[in-house]
């Protein structure tokens, strides 16, 4: 039997989130404090990296950049 490769990989179809975030997102004050340094140090010139230690967190970042 051959198996490609796409048949070998699982990945989620839906948003791991309970609810739909994009339609009901509510901007956090960690957030909003975020996006205003980072808008200030990319007006200074400055570029920045985010990390964060859970994954999830940076999928809600990626709502609030877009």
């Amino acid at each position: 039997k051959n198996i490609n490769r796409q048949g070998l990989i699982t990945a989620p179809t839906e948003s791991r989130f309970r609810v739909d975030v994009e339609r009901n997102w509510i901007e956090s004050s960690k957030v909003s404090i975020l996006l205003n340094e980072l808008e200030r140090l990319h007006s200074l010139g400055s570029k920045s990296i985010v990390f964060s230690q859970w994954t999830a967190f940076l999928d809600l970042l990626q709502i609030a950049f877009s």
